[in-house]
């Protein structure tokens, strides 16, 4: 059975400074509900609006933390915390959001990733809304979305990806290509190895087509990532071989904040 889409998770866009923000106080205090004080008493979101302050609260709780009932540093959380270059997070914090959330990845790969794909150079609101109506035979609730919930979440979808660099420009959204720094790739690699141990599955898999990579660019990153120690890679006719330093997402995570 395919996961129900739902629109309120791209709602407020990035949000790349608020998650930030959030997360830092939420490992402080250990404690999401405590956090939320914060977000209230201290408004450290600096958001005028309580109305505001309880949607972008919520949307990095549905995002990034899952149940407020338990304290969990996530490796993602712990990548958010630590010291590395902004542009590392903000890449890791979108493939957080894309890869889990099945309508964003999804317009990701059949809307972004096949237009780049086929030689074009941007994306309009025409395309997804295209999308979602083919979708609609195999996700009925689209069926539900009234004309104006449909324009509001194309409308942020765009510039939610348009903040995680991805794709550029106002009323024209242009692809942008993003470059990913080894630390980048091996946080994404790591992860969809968790998934599974077909490593030609790994090549292909769906979620590099957040950063409108195909297998080829994948090899690419794959051979950079070797030079520097990282793993080995060998494809040899249809056998591909990857093995990581790292025995796993967590194991990986905790290195590169060290260093």
């Amino acid at each position: 059975m395919k996961t129900k889409y739902i629109e309120y998770n791209t709602n407020r866009t990035a949000l790349i400074k608020e998650t930030l923000t959030l997360l830092d106080l939420y490992v402080k205090y250990e404690d999401w509900k405590r956090v939320g004080k914060d977000v209230y008493e201290l408004n450290v979101l600096m958001k005028n609006s309580k109305a505001m302050q309880d949607k972008i609260y919520s949307i990095i709780k549905k995002r990034y933390i899952g149940s407020e009932s338990e304290f969990s540093i996530t490796p993602f959380i712990k990548i958010a915390n630590s010291k590395l270059p902004i542009e590392i997070k903000s890449q890791c914090m979108y493939f957080e959001f894309g890869s889990k959330d099945p309508l964003v990845l999804d317009i990701a790969s059949g809307v972004l990733f096949e237009r780049y794909k086929n030689g074009y150079n941007s994306v309009s609101k025409e395309h997804i809304e295209e999308f979602l109506k083919k979708q609609e035979k195999e996700h009925s609730e689209l069926k539900s979305w009234a004309v104006t919930t449909r324009a509001r979440f194309i409308r942020h979808y765009l510039s939610t990806i348009k903040e995680f660099g991805t794709l550029k420009g106002s009323l024209i959204k242009e692809f942008n290509k993003p470059y990913l720094p080894v630390e980048s790739f091996l946080y994404m690699l790591h992860s969809i190895s968790e998934k599974t141990n077909n490593n030609r599955e790994i090549l292909t898999a769906i979620e590099w087509h957040l950063f409108l990579m195909d297998a080829d660019d994948v090899k690419v990153s794959l051979r950079d990532a070797g030079k520097q120690g990282y793993l080995s890679f060998e494809e040899k006719g249809n056998t591909v071989s990857i093995n990581l330093q790292h025995k796993s997402l967590e194991e990986f995570t905790n290195a590169i904040i060290r260093t």
